[in-house]
């Protein structure tokens, strides 16, 4: 055994059981073996409470009202029935009086204890059945202490003794644990076809967005531009000429050219002798 059923297997300490030995008037060797079954017993059914809406918070609430085990450091006799009556008040309510009642029996059946000791005894280890939730949780956190239970629910089936599974086989008191497997068992078949939705959804979408891709690369290369209208072209020549024009550098005038007459009639004149004197006035 391991996880939460050997840790409240644990906790109930060799000198615990024998004062419930001493006060139920029993042996310590019954004691052990009612307690290997019905510890494991009482775990099962609290799969089944937390496993329904509103199951963990009465599960707390439950825990809450059997946090101390000191009771039973003066269990005697004299205070055995008020003891185990306070564990069977919160338990009963909890789990359900029939779910009670069913383990109950299976319990004395089981160990060969009387009924009404069987059921002193599932009374009065409750107290250790809640403490070992709580450390076992770290505390009483809702989700924790679900997920307590629910993550060990095989281990607790593998702690049930073969002869006490059979005896609530097809009972209530074990339908936690076929409905918390069934659960596990759906949601692992939902989440194998959501992964298979997802690769069929796949196998369609990568090629597609290949295709698309592809078509936007063509598509959306650069192309060259469109060759210009006449009229663009022609506005283009105009203000390249009026730039020319507006920048083009202003040259001295060319004088018009001299005939050889003319300059031969100009030097005569400049290296002829004048024939007549000038006129004096």
């Amino acid at each position: 055994m391991a996880g939460i059923v050997s840790q409240i297997l644990q906790a109930i300490k060799p000198e615990i059981i024998s004062r419930i030995a001493s006060a139920l008037g029993i042996k310590a060797t019954d004691v052990q073996e009612a307690l290997a079954g019905s510890v494991p017993a009482i775990l099962a059914v609290l799969v089944g409470v937390v496993s329904k809406p509103d199951g963990t918070r009465r599960l707390i609430d439950a825990a809450t009202q059997l946090a101390s085990t000191s009771a039973l450091n003066t269990l005697g006799s004299g205070n055995v029935g008020s003891v185990a009556n306070k564990g069977l008040g919160v338990l009963s309510p909890l789990i359900g009086g029939s779910s009670l009642e069913t383990v109950t029996s299976a319990i004395s059946r089981f160990s060969g204890l009387d009924q009404g000791k069987a059921s002193s005894l599932i009374g009065l280890i409750a107290p250790f059945i809640m403490n070992g939730i709580r450390q076992e949780a770290g505390g009483l956190d809702p989700g924790r202490v679900t997920n307590v239970l629910l993550s060990q629910k095989d281990s607790i089936a593998a702690a049930l003794p073969s002869g006490l599974s059979s005896l609530l086989s097809g009972s209530d008191a074990l339908s936690g644990l076929r409905s918390a497997g069934s659960s596990v068992q759906q949601a692992g078949r939902s989440a194998s076809a959501k992964a298979a939705s997802n690769m069929n959804w796949l196998m369609w979408a990568i090629p597609l967005i290949l295709i698309i891709g592809g078509v936007w690369y063509f598509l959306g290369r650069e192309r060259p531009p469109p060759p210009p209208t006449p009229a663009e072209a022609a506005a283009v020549i105009a203000a390249v000429e009026r730039f020319l024009r507006d920048h083009a550098r202003t040259s001295a005038p060319v004088a018009a050219p001299v005939s050889g007459w003319l300059r031969a009639a100009r030097r005569e004149a400049v290296d002829r002798e004048p024939e007549h004197p000038s006129w004096a006035p």
